[in-house]
């Protein structure tokens, strides 16, 4: 039984330590500076992306992070920073959204009718 019990605290913290990974990971890619070198409109997405993330604007970071996404002019870099920052914001949005943020729950919906419209 105290084996179990070690064996399941040690996997909780290793679960712990790869979420917090995760939210570096995805933090990293929010400061990323590989969208400098990108076209005026692309540049202005992600920095437009970046601040509304910066304040928990879901809705409006995550529509202009796929809208970057859909473009097909990307380098390998700026589609792992953006993938990195997107899965982050998602991952965010829906841990706040089930914990009843009522911000998360609007963006989502916002995000739903946003990508029905297409």
């Amino acid at each position: 039984m105290i084996r179990f019990i070690h064996v399941s605290l040690l996997m909780g913290v290793a679960m712990l330590a790869l979420g917090a990974a995760g939210c570096s990971k995805s933090t990293n890619a929010l400061k990323s500076n590989v969208f400098d070198s990108a076209g005026p409109e692309i540049k202005a997405k992600w920095e437009k992306a970046t601040a509304a993330a910066a304040t928990n604007d879901y809705a409006t970071a995550v529509i202009a992070m796929n809208e970057i996404a859909a473009q097909t002019n990307l380098t390998t870099e700026q589609r792992t920073v953006l993938n990195d920052a997107l899965s982050g914001e998602n991952d965010r949005m829906f841990a706040a959204a089930q914990k009843g943020d009522p911000q998360a729950k609007a963006a989502l919906d916002e995000i739903r009718k946003h990508l029905l419209q297409r």
